[in-house]
Order: C-alpha cells, then structure tokens, then sequence
C-alpha cells in the first residue's frame, strides 16, 4: 500500500464509531450497535459492511471477538480519545474516526489472523435488524 491508498474505508470508520455505543467492559449489544450506526448515518449497515469493518478492526488490534461477543481494546480507547479532541461534533463522528484511523500518525499493528466472523450470517443481521425495529418502533410512530 503506498503513501495514497487508504487502508480503512469510510464504512469501516462508521463500524468503529459505532461500536462505541454498544460495548462496554465486558459485553457487546449488536442491536444497540445497530442503532447506533443508524443514529450516526440515518442508515442501516449492511452484512458485507459489517463484516469488513470488523475484520479491518480486528486485524489492526482496535478489536477482540470471541464467539459472538465483541471488545474494544485499549488501543480503540486510545483512538476515540484522539476523535473527541476533534471538531465537529455528533455530525462529523464517522469523518472524525476516519481521520484518525488512517493518520499516518496512528500506528497499528496488523495481526496475521483473520477473525471469525462466522456468527455473522444474513439469518444473524435479519434477527437483529428485526430485534432494533420493534426496538425502534416506540420512536418513530
């Protein structure tokens, strides 16, 4: 990859930027990822986005995924730090990670493992999109 290209897309920023409404210590809500993403982009991710953006975080060391439950690392903590201090606001989230993440500042190492992600099926992101629409119900009726 040279100097130009860009290894984070800005699909994988809005994974990331994402993930921090829905993680915590111990435990990962995809439905509340869901709503996340879509309170960041009035949209919904798509199965191939989600599965890019997780395996791009994962193999940069920003996340950890054991079975279906999956964790910021330290490093992820340490970025958002670096995403708060810019401007902008709620409104420039995405752009803001996706400075950040493609920094030629932010170093990340690169893990030769590819995650699993096989929990992540079409079936798996129907259940949940249909688990944030009656969610999401009560709020947009």
């Amino acid at each position: 990859m040279n100097s130009k290209e860009k290894y984070f897309a800005w699909s994988d920023a809005w994974v990331f930027a994402s993930l921090r409404g829905a993680t915590n210590e111990n435990s990962f809500n995809f439905v509340s990822f869901l709503a996340t993403a879509d309170m960041l982009n009035h949209a919904i991710l798509r199965l191939d986005e989600v599965k890019q953006g997780f395996a791009k975080l994962y193999i940069r060391g920003l996340i950890e995924i054991e079975k279906e439950n999956i964790k910021k690392t330290e490093l992820a903590e340490t970025l958002y730090i670096k995403v708060d201090k810019k401007r902008g606001g709620l409104f420039s989230l995405v752009d803001n990670c996706l400075s950040v993440l493609n920094s030629p500042r932010t170093k990340l190492p690169q893990l030769d493992v590819p995650p699993d992600l096989e929990f992540i099926t079409p079936e798996y992101m129907s259940n949940k999109y249909k688990e944030y629409s009656e969610w999401a119900k009560p709020y947009i009726n």
